[in-house]
């Protein structure tokens, strides 16, 4: 950015040209582009589609019997996990460059600046040159299960039992490659020419060229300063790479203790319905303690490096539950009530972070003619607060904001433009860097309280007696989740500061940060920000399940078909409770197809099993279609539906009691269904959308038992 002179892009030679003009954007760096050709780079193109992954897994089960009627068991579990990703360099905006004395800094580019008044250039750059970025993450994880279980036989019910404990815990390492060090690449990105040897260096190492009040700056590491080449494509040295990069090593564990029982009956012995049908019982108790952390690297903590600031945190809590279910079959065998039955469940928890809550479900079944069913539920479910959420230490986090009040996002909400005057918008105001990399302050909050589900289902059952094998179910069901635990994003608070009637939400707008200075090319954007989890949300999704199933002899084999539809009427978020007309539209959306489904057909003769599957979701937009939403790349586009088709087989060998094996081959994806382009979204991402990442897959396998 050059003020007046407007903006331009540096070739590999360090020469300068004039940017090309996007078909999509809302800054200055990212868009749509037709006739870019070389000049513009694809940030999808340095992503991995699959991470590199190797796993290793060993199991063993141990179980021995007292009597027939007691047992104990024991099963452990370890599993060693390694992968790789590659994702794309580290971006910095504005990163200030002294025009008369940068050494690298084109000479005729330089008086081209110092004629127009311009002392310090802001650069925009993405480290390519330095690496892509890459994370490396090793865990391992241990689970130990262990317990007693059998049947109590007496005079008033035949009890079964599970008297159990489980341990689990997961160790994580994660290692990340190519991290950029901001004193380091700030220190050497100021080059200069030594008037003393007229050779390229650091002005931390030509005290000749500090000016008074100079700071030096404190680099990590014990190499030299190195200067770096910014200007064009791998025009930096080998020794500058090294010396702005640094690797970083973070852990984190997870661990989890329960231990319980569940004891389960029917009544039959002394209570039986008019049906004849006894009344089936469980009741149980439950405790659990649950506890996570994490150790960032020196580099992360200090805020030495690109990434965003993040503390050291550990946290916890512990849980008492107990519970109670009982089904009830009231009629049986009569008119009008070929089967009629309640069920109830309640559960209550005691949580030593939230408190005591109680959720509970009711339900019937009534069958009044043989082969149709009806059913229907209700229920309140009942979610504490993760650890993450309450214990959540305040660190720095980046982010990109595209500023409601930015030109492009103005007419977006008719309050916008009286509430952003009021801010102190100047006119055409559009922020330098597009909103990229705002630096925001996140913590978790231990003043939570649990998020409440409420939720009900209809549906039916029919399995016709002129067509025995065929079974259809179909389901409506929805569920509003109130005081949704929701962390406001920076987007959010932007977009509600200024949305609100009757001028800007006070609460909100002081939740951020924007340049002061009117001398600043980037005045009055927004430069900073807070937020943390709150209890604001609401949540309501909607819609229909519908199944269908048949099985039939087919010869000397059996063949069976299973067909699964969804339909998504509606998956909406609301940030605010309080302001319904700000909500999130999911449905069609990216991930969240309106329509998707399943379809199989099986059929097994002898010790052959062939199958056919087939996988189908509508097509999703691209572009984020909730009201009042402003994206980056505002790009029209759609990934089109798609259709998978997987196919199986397999052979099993009898060689005797307790000696068999099955020899298996699949493929998945057999018609090479290619990933959509998906070049509209604002965060890219091969596996958004749920979509295969590779072509035909055949896998193939032998079980072995003896």
């Amino acid at each position: 950015e050059t003020r007046g002179l407007g903006v331009f892009m540096f070739n590999p030679d360090g020469t300068t040209r004039r940017p090309p003009t996007p078909i999509y954007t809302d800054g200055g760096l990212f868009g749509v582009y037709d006739n870019c050709g070389v000049q513009c780079f694809r940030y999808d193109d340095s992503i991995q589609v699959v991470p590199d992954i190797e796993r290793y897994n060993v199991n063993a089960r141990l179980s021995f019997e007292f009597t027939d009627s007691a047992e104990a068991y024991l099963a452990v579990d370890y599993n060693d996990t390694a992968s790789l990703g590659v994702g794309q360099p580290v971006q910095q905006s504005a990163i200030a460059i002294n025009v008369a004395q940068n050494a690298y800094l084109n000479n005729a580019f330089r008086q081209q600046l110092l004629g127009a008044g311009v002392a310090t250039l802001q650069l925009d750059r993405s480290f390519f040159d330095v690496g892509l970025r890459s994370s490396r993450v090793d865990r391992d994880s241990v689970s130990v299960v262990g317990g007693v279980k059998g049947t109590l036989a007496n005079d008033v019910s035949d009890l079964s039992y599970d008297l159990y404990a489980t341990y689990g815990r997961t160790e994580a390492t994660f290692t990340g490659f190519n991290r950029v060090l901001t004193t380091n690449y700030r220190a050497a990105f100021d080059a200069v020419v030594d008037p003393a040897d007229q050779r390229i260096k650091c002005r931390m190492d030509v005290p000749a060229l500090q000016p008074m009040g100079y700071v030096r700056p404190v680099t990590v590491g014990s190499a030299a300063c190195a200067p770096f080449n910014p200007f064009g494509a791998g025009a930096s040295s080998q020794a500058a790479r090294d010396f702005v990069r640094a690797t970083t090593v973070s852990t984190a564990f997870v661990k989890q203790f329960t231990a319980g029982l569940s004891v389960s009956g029917d009544t039959g012995k002394f209570l039986t319905m008019p049906g004849g049908d006894a009344i089936s019982f469980a009741v149980g108790a439950e405790y659990r303690d649950e506890r996570n952390g994490r150790v960032n690297d020196p580099l992360i903590r200090q805020g030495l490096t690109t990434q965003a600031v993040s503390q050291d945190y550990e946290g916890g809590f512990d849980v008492s539950e107990v519970f109670a279910e009982a089904s009830v079959p009231l009629l049986k065998d009569k008119p009008l009530a070929e089967l009629l039955s309640i069920e109830g469940a309640v559960r209550h928890a005691s949580y030593s972070t939230a408190g005591g809550v109680t959720s509970w479900k009711g339900g019937a079944i009534w069958e009044p003619v043989s082969g149709l069913r009806l059913r229907g539920t209700v229920g309140r479910a009942i979610r504490a607060p993760n650890i993450f959420e309450g214990f959540r230490p305040s660190e720095g986090q980046t982010t990109n904001i595209q500023d409601p009040c930015s030109q492009p996002n103005l007419s977006l909400n008719p309050n916008r433009p009286a509430n952003c005057a009021a801010l102190g918008r100047p006119a055409g105001f559009v922020p330098v860097n597009g909103g990229l990399g705002i630096q925001f302050n996140v913590s978790g909050n231990q003043d939570l309280v649990p998020e409440t589900s409420d939720s009900w289902t209809v549906g039916l059952v029919v399995s016709p007696s002129f067509l025995p094998g065929l079974q259809v179910t179909l389901d409506w069901y929805d569920i509003s989740i109130k005081d949704a635990v929701s962390f406001l994003t920076g987007q959010e608070i932007a977009n509600n500061c200024v949305d609100r009637t009757g001028g800007p939400d006070p609460a909100l707008c002081s939740l951020l940060v924007r340049e002061s200075n009117p001398a600043s090319p980037n005045f009055f954007a927004i430069t900073g920000g807070r937020s943390t989890y709150v209890n604001t949300s609401k949540v309501e999704t909607a819609g229909l399940d519908l199944q269908v199933f048949y099985a039939t002899q087919a010869g000397a084999g059996r063949l069976s078909a299973n067909l699964f539809l969804n339909y998504m009427e509606r998956f909406r978020t609301f940030t605010f409770q309080a302001r319904p007309e700000q909500f999130r539209v999911f449905e069609g959306f990216l991930g969240f197809p309106r329509y998707k489904g399943v379809a199989q057909l099986n059929y097994e003769i002898g010790p052959v099993k062939l199958g056919w599957q087939g996988r189908y979701q509508s097509s999703q937009s691209l572009t984020d279609r909730s009201p009042g939403i402003s994206r980056e790349l505002a790009f029209p586009g759609t990934t089109g539906s798609r259709f998978y088709h997987d196919v199986s087989a397999s052979y099993s060998f009898d060689f005797g009691p307790g000696r068999d094996a099955t020899a298996s081959l699949g493929v998945t994806n057999l018609a090479d269904a290619k990933l959509p382009l998906m070049e509209g979204t604002q965060a890219i991402s091969a596996t958004a959308g749920g979509f295969d990442q590779f072509g035909p897959v055949v896998r193939a396998g032998l079980q072995l038992t003896f």
